[in-house]
Order: structure tokens, then sequence, then C-alpha cells
């Protein structure tokens, strides 16, 4: 793990499953203080989970199709959502959530939220962009599956976990797209992809959900996911 900045992609999924998650959050925010005591800074980017499809449904349902038109209101689910999460953190949070990312940041609390900035990025292509700003070599990728698999676990008995891959391996699977599309269905997108690759990052892809398992990757020990590097 980098040790001066933890770059961490909180998924959406985990905020608002349906319904705002409070109890995870509170529990989310009591681990990352214990990993700050040890002299952790956290930049924390936030997904729009199912406010963002719930918006981006409403739209197509109303008769949008400007892809630009759908991606803004994602981008601004996800600025909503780090909204959010900073204020339940309270003073452990940099009072504002980081979203242009044109702008420098001076940022003296141990936790920085960060929320969508334009239209054509995914927060996961945010997280690599915090991870080549704060010049990091790998991200925490926090999604509501355990890791990457071989099949469908939830269709086939006999997925297997992946617990290593590397981006080359990972597009080949997922495919090659040079852009990202609104409500785009694979674990991480294909610009973010392609950027990882290029920068050579690493990205810990685990289930947040299972925050014991959060707490062994930041501490060093043995956990349950897939590295892609």
């Amino acid at each position: 793990m980098t040790k001066q900045h933890v770059i961490l992609k909180l998924g959406g999924s985990l905020v608002v499953p349906k319904d705002i998650d409070i109890s995870y959050l509170k529990k989310f925010k009591d681990l990352i203080k214990r990993h700050v005591k040890s002299g952790k800074r956290f930049v924390i980017i936030v997904g729009g989970g199912y406010t963002n499809r719930w918006y981006r449904d409403s739209a197509k349902a109303a008769g949008v199709k400007d892809i630009a038109d759908l991606h803004w209101v994602g981008t601004i689910s996800t600025k909503l959502n780090a909204e959010l999460v900073r204020i339940i953190f309270g003073k452990l949070a940099h009072p504002e959530v980081y979203s242009d990312y044109t702008k420098s940041i001076v940022w003296r609390k141990p936790t920085l939220m960060v929320g969508g900035y334009k239209p054509g990025h995914s927060t996961d292509y945010d997280a690599v962009l915090m991870a080549i700003k704060f010049k990091a070599k790998n991200i925490v990728n926090m999604t509501n599956v355990d890791g990457l698999y071989t099949k469908d676990p939830k269709r086939f008995r006999d997925a297997k976990l992946i617990k290593e891959i590397s981006w080359g391996e990972y597009r080949r699977m997922f495919g090659n797209s040079r852009r990202h599309l609104p409500g785009e269905n694979v674990p991480i997108d294909a610009v973010a992809a392609l950027t990882s690759q290029k920068y050579k990052l690493e990205t810990f892809y685990v289930g947040g959900k299972n925050l014991s398992n959060l707490d062994r990757l930041l501490s060093g020990k043995s956990w349950k996911g897939t590295r892609i590097c």
C-alpha cells in the first residue's frame, strides 16, 4: 500500500444500495479513523450508486437521449453522495468536496472526499486521476462484490475468484473500448483500465461490504479480492 496517500474508491452501491446505508457509513468512518491514527491519509472518491441510476433512468424515461446530459446527472449524484460522506466524517474530512480537478488543492485534514469531475468520466477513472495527481502507486476499489471471477458467481457454481490479473488480460476479458458510457456494466470502466495500464497503477479490487477484509488490506495483512496490475 502507498504509505502517504491511500486512494480509495468507495462504490456508490455501498453508500446508496437503494436507501442510504447509514450503519455502514458509520462503521466505515470508524475503520478509516483507526487507520488515520497510524499515520495514513485518505483520498476517498465516492460513486453514484442508486442515486445515479434513479436520476439517470428517470431522465431516460422522460425522453432524454443526450449522452452528455445523462453523464451530468451521474456526475452530480456522486458529488451529492460525497457531500454526505464528508459531513458524516465531520472533523476528519477536508471541509469541501473536491470535484474541479483543474484546481490545486491543499488539505490538512486526514481525509479528502472527491466527487465526479465531468461527462465522460466514471468515478473509477476519477480514482485513477487522483492516484496520478497524488503520485500514488495503487488504488483500493471498494465494490459490492468480493473480487473478479472467471464467471458470474451468482449464476455459476464453478466460478473461481481471480486473485491476480494484468491490465492487458483484464481489458481482453471486459473489452477494449476507449470511452465510458453512462451505466456501463463492467467492474472497472474501460478508460480507467486503459489509463491504469499506461501509468502502471495497481488496483486492489475488494468487497467493501466486508470491512474486516478492508481492514486487513489496509493493515498489510492477507485479504480476499483481486489484484490488477
